[in-house]
């Protein structure tokens, strides 16, 4: 009996997806209680003939978007617990066992996990562990407002879609909107954050990458702007996630200088793309 769908969008993933696979067919959790669905979204590079030397599910979807392969995921699905990741992403063996066992708590719709970059270096270490400590600081509170969501690491109950509906098919932002949907039905402690629930994003290997998602993010959020409802971290927000980290990781005083510097450069990078989209909306 299938328990968990994993639902991965492909397009052009040549270079990461025979990873991802390896990844997620030696997890912990039995073979025989999961299935593994990608849904190919145009790939011109070969992706689908590495995918189907595989034992998962392919299926395509010729509307543009990575929220719409999600979709027709979903569609398929046959797991009461559908886990999301990306092409370029490789999740840890006990990624699947983790997201299980944090959705067997009561009232918990949503869970998501930590993100790792692929390359070990002192910039993306820092900013790693900012985004740790933004995640408890956003999903201990009670601010609705605040929350948003990943789904490169994202795990949800299938009976949530029945509830209240799929991702919005639009360019980016589609998870953040849905789970503010979510506690929004449910309330904050519906949507839980798990540091143990790993993924490795291949993607993310320097400190421009980086940035340049930030900004995308902004962009699109902005357009996006009037059916999104959620707000930016405040600046005395951030201050306090950023004295936590600096507690909780136990970083020198040069770290910590590095540290400010790389978040100045990120909310630089957001502006940015904010305004290119106010731009857009205009």
């Amino acid at each position: 009996m299938i328990n968990v769908s994993v639902i991965i969008p492909m397009y052009n993933a040549r270079k990461y997806i025979a990873q991802t696979i390896e990844s997620l067919i030696t997890q912990t959790y039995p073979n025989e209680k999961y299935e593994i669905i990608i849904v190919d979204n145009g790939s011109n590079d070969g992706s689908l003939e590495i995918a189907s030397k595989y034992p998962v599910r392919l299926l395509t979807e010729k509307k543009s978007g990575a929220y719409a392969a999600r979709n027709t995921g979903i569609a398929a699905a046959l797991g009461n617990i559908i886990a999301f990741t990306d092409a370029d992403c490789i999740p840890k063996p006990d990624w699947i066992e983790l997201i299980v066992k944090e959705l067997s708590i009561s009232n918990t719709q949503v869970v998501l996990g930590y993100r790792r970059a692929v390359r070990d270096q002192l910039f993306i270490n820092l900013l790693e562990k900012y985004e740790d400590s933004k995640h408890q600081y956003v999903f201990s509170s009670d601010h609705k407002e605040l929350y948003y969501a990943h789904t490169n690491n994202m795990g949800v109950r299938s009976s949530l879609f029945k509830k209240i509906g799929k991702f919005p098919e639009i360019n980016r932002g589609g998870d953040s909107i849905f789970v503010r949907q979510v506690v929004d039905h449910f309330g904050c402690d519906s949507v839980r954050y798990c540091k143990d629930i790993e993924i490795i994003h291949a993607e993310i290997w320097s400190i421009f990458t980086y940035y340049s998602k930030m900004a995308k993010y902004a962009y699109y959020r902005q357009r996006h702007y009037q059916i999104t409802n959620t707000k930016t971290i405040y600046n005395r927000d951030r201050w306090q996630i950023f004295l936590a980290t600096r507690h909780h990781y136990s970083l020198t005083a040069f770290q910590s200088l590095i540290l400010l510097l790389l978040l100045f450069g990120g909310l630089l990078a957001w502006n940015v793309g904010d305004f290119m989209g106010l731009l857009h909306r205009c």
